[in-house]
């Protein structure tokens, strides 16, 4: 339970302990100095009783006094036995530090410690220009196995769609690209939705069942009452957000409420609609016959797609939520409010899989409730082909696009090889089992 007297005791003696004064309690954060800030997140760490203390150039753009403070601070709690890990852009303050690593392409050049620390040592082995045989071939096997990373879903899509073209020529037109691209639509966006959870280092089972279900609203309710299917749409974007809610405040895994989600989606499904059927509004269906400049406008919601995945990852949100799923203490210690974040986690995917559903009854111009099934465990695998750690922290849109893209064309690629689309599903596994061994081999060989 919190104390409200505990509380102010505490932040009062914070407060002392960085020279602020008390009446600074209560105000917010953005209302101090640049400096009075940084002192205030120094002391929220140290509060924490963190036993390590990772530092980001905490000192850049404010005055000496203050600088003065922070050096006095990271004494005191180097005292007390804390491990402080220091990132600098000035070399004058790896002068306060009891051992200085000099990094240069990812490895450690050379470490200084006691009286070795000097700005000449330092700035010397910074801007040393050779690194020896066995560092430039560290460095050159480090590199390749970062770039192999990140190259190998594009590298995967683009051998695929080789092999396709190689065998009909004429898949390369713009017409052959649409017609290839049109049944993956869905699938991207799934995948997209599936990539933001797993980012949190969760699994979402509910998200094709999700699709399912705004499938079905899009091509019933929507087409006979727009605003009340617009309302229901939005209202299953709201459950999905409360989904996040739930899981983060009652510490419920994830995989179990998104697989009892998924049946509630089913159910209220097969309740509108038992049958395949429906019909898709007359601006979606116009959307889907959409070709601007010959394009197909399924290449063109790709691309949308990718856009906005990609933009997500990049925006101080997107950093937030990869942020959480790598460490969640050390955010919500940063003040992230943990539920909140859970809940735009879960809405930002619900929004990628009602897209989903949208973009399956612009395609297939009627719904069905159990259309989405498959796509579940489909953008799982094609996140992870994609480059997805399922340990969180680590994700990427232009990957987990391309992972979808390619398994995707796995059918197409099996008919043209004139082999029987029964062993896709096969193909599809062969290939995630031998992408993993890969990583695995890379990574085994790093450590």
């Amino acid at each position: 339970w919190l104390r409200p007297a505990g509380e102010r005791a505490e932040a009062a003696r914070w407060l002392e302990a960085v020279r602020l004064p008390a009446d600074r309690a209560t105000a917010p954060i953005l209302d101090l100095s640049g400096g009075n800030q940084q002192k205030v997140l120094m002391a929220r760490a140290l509060m924490a009783e963190a036993d390590i203390i990772l530092l980001d150039d905490p000192t850049r753009g404010v005055d000496v006094a203050v600088k003065r403070e922070f050096y006095r601070l990271i004494r005191d709690a180097a005292a007390q036995g804390k491990l402080i890990v220091w990132h600098s852009s000035e070399t004058i303050e790896f002068l306060e530090c009891d051992r200085v690593c000099v990094l240069h392409d990812g490895a450690i050049r050379r470490v200084l410690a006691g009286d070795g620390i000097s700005e000449d040592a330092i700035v010397s082995t910074a801007f040393a220009e050779q690194i020896g045989g066995d560092g430039r071939a560290a460095g050159g096997e480090r590199r390749f196995r970062r770039d192999w990373s990140a190259a190998a879903p594009v590298l995967i899509l683009a051998a695929i769609f080789g092999i396709i073209v190689a065998l009909n020529r004429s898949v390369a037109s713009l017409f052959g690209i649409g017609l290839l691209s049109g049944a993956a639509v869905p699938l991207v966006l799934v995948t997209l939705a599936q990539m933001v959870v797993i980012g949190g280092s969760e699994i979402d089972l509910g998200v094709g069942a999700c699709a399912g279900l705004a499938n079905v609203l899009s091509a019933t309710i929507l087409v006979r009452a727009p605003w009340a299917g617009a309302l229901a749409l939005l209202l299953l974007l709201g459950a999905y957000a409360l989904l996040g809610w739930l899981i983060q405040v009652r510490a419920m895994p994830a995989i179990v409420v998104t697989l009892g989600a998924s049946f509630i989606w089913a159910g209220i499904g097969y309740a509108l609609q038992p049958t395949p059927g429906g019909s898709a509004p007359g601006w979606l269906a116009a959307a889907s016959a959409w070709s601007p400049a010959g394009v197909s406008s399924s290449v063109v919601f790709i691309v949308a797609a990718l856009l906005g995945g990609l933009a997500l990852n990049a925006s101080r949100i997107g950093v937030v939520l990869r942020g959480f799923g790598a460490n969640p203490r050390a955010m919500a210690q940063s003040g992230w409010p943990a539920a909140r974040i859970a809940m735009l986690r879960y809405a930002i995917a619900g929004g990628f899989a009602v897209l989903a559903g949208l973009s399956m009854t612009a395609i297939n111009t009627s719904s069905d409730i159990n259309a989405g099934g498959s796509y579940t465990l489909l953008s799982i695998a094609a996140a992870v082909i994609g480059g997805c750690s399922l340990l969180g922290g680590e994700i990427t849109a232009l990957g987990a696009v391309c992972g979808a893209l390619s398994l995707s064309l796995i059918g197409s690629l099996l008919g043209f090889l004139g082999v029987s689309t029964d062993y896709n599903a096969a193909v599809q596994g062969g290939m995630l089992i031998a992408i993993l061994a890969a990583r695995e081999i890379l990574r085994w060989r790093r450590a």
